[in-house]
C-alpha cells in the first residue's frame, strides 16, 4: 500500500492524474465518500497540486475503471483520461523496451558463457537470428528485435541447437530451447527481472518439476 501512495503522489504531481492500475485502493464509492481524507493523506505524503476529483471513465481498460485527477491541471475526466493513456503508453513502452534489451543482453551473455565451457573439438556456429515480436512489444509499439540462435558443432556435425523461445514466459524470465540428437531441454532464467544475474536452469518436458542449474559440468553432460 505504501508503494501505491508514493506512485499516486508522483503521478499526480507530474501529470495530474493517477489510475489505480494495481487495484489496491478502495472502491470508487468509498473513495468518493472519503475524498477529503484521501486528499489530505496524499498531501501529507508530498502531493502539492490542486483539489482532487474522482470519476469513472467511459470504457474501463487495463484494469482501470476510474481516475483520480487534479482539477487545477485537468478540467474533466475526459482530459484526465487522455493524459493518463499517453503516460501509460509511454511508461509501458519504456518498460517493454528495457525488458527486450535486457533479454538480448542475457542471451548474448549465455552464448559467451557456453563458448567458454566448450570442450576441445567443439565450436559454436551462428544461425539466422530468430525474430522477436511478442504481444507486449506490438501493444506498446516496441520495434521487433533479433534473438541470437546457434549450433554447437563437432566438425560439421551438430551436437546441440540453442534457440531462444521467448521472454514473457509464465513462471520464468525467458526461455531457451536446447535440442540434441537424442533429447530436448527447456532452459529458463529464474532470476528476477533486471537483477543483473541470470539464474539459468533446465528441465525436460517429461519432468518440469526437476530444474537443474546450468553450470559447466551439466552443460558438457548435455552435449554428451
Amino acid at each position: 500500500m505504501t508503494q501505491a501512495w508514493q506512485t499516486a503522489v508522483s503521478r499526480l504531481n507530474q501529470i495530474g492524474v493517477f489510475a489505480d492500475e494495481e487495484r489496491v485502493l478502495a472502491s470508487l464509492p468509498t473513495l468518493r465518500g472519503e475524498l477529503t481524507t484521501f486528499e489530505s493523506t496524499l498531501r501529507s505524503k508530498g502531493y502539492t497540486g490542486g483539489a482532487l476529483e474522482i470519476d469513472e471513465i467511459d470504457q474501463p481498460r487495463n484494469g482501470v475503471t476510474f481516475l483520480i485527477f487534479d482539477k487545477a491541471k485537468l478540467s474533466d475526466v475526459h482530459s484526465a483520461e487522455v493524459a493518463w493513456e499517453h503516460e501509460y503508453h509511454n511508461r509501458w513502452h519504456k518498460r517493454v523496451q528495457d525488458s527486450v534489451q535486457d533479454w538480448l543482453k542475457r542471451l548474448h551473455s549465455l552464448k559467451n558463457t557456453m563458448q567458454g565451457w566448450l570442450p576441445s573439438g567443439l565450436s559454436i556456429v551462428d544461425r539466422p537470428p530468430i525474430p522477436m515480436n511478442e504481444g507486449l512489444m506490438r501493444k506498446f509499439s516496441v520495434p521487433p528485435a533479433d534473438m541470437p540462435t546457434f549450433d554447437v558443432q563437432k566438425g560439421s556435425n551438430r551436437v546441440m541447437r540453442v534457440q531462444p523461445k521467448g521472454l514473457w514466459i509464465i513462471g520464468a524470465n525467458g526461455r531457451v530451447d536446447l535440442t540434441t540428437a537424442t533429447a530436448s531441454y527447456i532452459l529458463v532464467d529464474q532470476s528476477p527481472q533486471f537483477s543483473g544475474a541470470p539464474d539459468w536452469r533446465y528441465y525436460t518436458s517429461v519432468n518440469k518439476r526437476q530444474l537443474t542449474p546450468l553450470d559447466r559440468a551439466h552443460f558438457v553432460n548435455l552435449l554428451n
